[in-house]
């Protein structure tokens, strides 16, 4: 069966009922149901042969040819009937309550009966409405930014991503996404998109999507990857043989990270995986607009005024959870590429101080540490400038691979533990919305 080299024997009159046999006693059939017909017109057979427990497009039985069989104009061909489906991978469920929190989880069954439940989903109905902006006081080297809380559909707010610019917002980036036999054959199977985001030492991929997936359905796919805002998903080429996906980024501002196809579960119907296409290809890569920054800072952190800088020599780390104690779990900080190790989720300001000075070419800090709350809030001071263009440091970062998991120990206790890193910052009064 495809590029196996495993083999059976079948005799040119072969019963279907050893036929079935013989094609079962291979490792990679599984389960199969054959009926045979002997046609008039010929002296010899057809086999109809239905897959069972191999669902899906199984790749095309193949035969060494004719060297074994005897008589006249002798001819023997193997072809496809019925395209196999794996059938959808997803539910989806209908009349559900805009702003509803929901929770999900599945379980497998067979004739033995279901097996154990997935760990539950909770997924809200849709993301966050936009917050309301207006503009404070001016200074010549600061501005106030004032906001409101938005409706947040269903599950509390976590954090805000601040963008500024002296530009504009208003290019968008559009990249096109290619998977094609080069040989014209169908091609069969799923894939997944991966993104990764180097500086923030994040890679996500989506769920597997089948190759005949419906633009809507590689767009939901797409837009369940944190670190994409929102994609469209318009259909450029649609044949067995090639498609071709048109992709709008419609909120993000530049390119976000490397978009890139995982094609292992991909094939060719000719079985041939050296002709198998796909890219990605960045059409119109939109350059970050003039003076553009960002930041990303939890919702609970927006107590005072924040300097909106990625660029700092004084930095604030916060650990803090919803609710509950937790009582065990470490994690990752990240500068530029580089991962401390795993820190205990109480680490003390020791603790942070040696893992962050073990990186490469950091020299001298300071860490302050302080429990408030069920919050550890930590200063971090770097002494010296940053090596590389000298000035301030950049903002350390979490890497989200360990982040109570991973390499690290899982939290135990507590829901929606979080660390959160911001620059300077003032102590002002704090003012609810500002």
């Amino acid at each position: 069966m495809g590029t196996s080299s495993d083999k059976v024997v079948i005799s040119f009159d072969e019963s279907a009922a050893d036929f079935t046999t013989k094609l079962q006693s291979s490792s990679l059939i599984g389960s199969v149901s054959v009926d045979k017909m002997q046609p008039m017109s010929t002296y010899g057979c057809i086999w109809t042969i239905t897959f069972l427990s191999n669902l899906g497009d199984v790749p095309l039985l193949q035969h060494n040819g004719l060297l074994n069989l005897h008589g006249t104009n002798v001819s023997l061909s193997i072809t496809e009937k019925t395209k196999g489906s794996l059938g959808p991978q997803h539910v989806v469920v209908n009349n559900l309550e805009e702003g509803q929190m929901y929770a999900a989880r599945i379980a497998a069954g067979n004739e033995a009966g279901y097996g154990p439940y997935t760990s539950v989903a909770r997924v809200a109905s849709s993301p966050p409405e936009n917050p309301s902006l207006s503009l404070g006081i001016v200074t010549k080297s600061s501005a106030e930014i004032i906001y409101t809380e938005p409706n947040p559909n269903g599950s509390s707010i976590e954090s805000y991503k601040f963008e500024w610019t002296s530009s504009s917002f208003e290019s968008l980036t559009t990249a096109t996404a290619r998977i094609a036999c080069a040989d014209g054959s169908d091609i069969l199977g799923s894939f997944k998109f991966a993104c990764g985001v180097e500086n923030e030492g994040r890679s996500e991929e989506t769920v597997p999507i089948d190759i005949r997936s419906t633009p809507d359905e590689v767009s939901l796919a797409l837009n369940a990857i944190k670190s994409i805002n929102e994609v469209e998903v318009s259909v450029v080429t649609n044949i067995s043989s090639e498609l071709e996906w048109a992709l709008t980024f419609l909120y993000d501002s530049g390119q976000r990270g490397s978009l890139s196809i995982d094609s292992d579960s991909l094939r060719c119907q000719s079985e041939d995986q050296t002709i198998l296409e796909s890219e990605v290809t960045m059409e119109s890569e939109t350059p970050l607009p003039l003076d553009y920054g960002s930041t990303t800072v939890s919702a609970g952190d927006l107590c005072g005024g924040v300097h909106l800088d990625e660029f700092s020599s004084v930095q604030y780390l916060t650990f803090s959870l919803e609710s509950g104690l937790v009582t065990s779990g470490s994690y990752q900080l990240m500068l530029d590429n580089q991962s401390t190790s795993c820190l205990p989720f109480d680490a003390s300001g020791t603790q942070l101080k040696a893992a962050i000075q073990d990186l490469d070419y950091v020299g001298d800090i300071d860490v302050t540490a302080k429990l408030s709350g069920g919050v550890y809030e930590y200063t971090i001071v770097f002494q010296g400038d940053y090596p590389f263009g000298g000035g301030d440091w950049p903002a350390l970062s979490v890497n989200a691979l360990h982040f109570g998991k991973g390499d690290c120990d899982p939290f135990v206790g507590g829901v929606n533990h979080k660390a959160t890193i911001l620059p300077v910052r003032d102590d002002t009064t704090c003012v609810n919305g500002s």
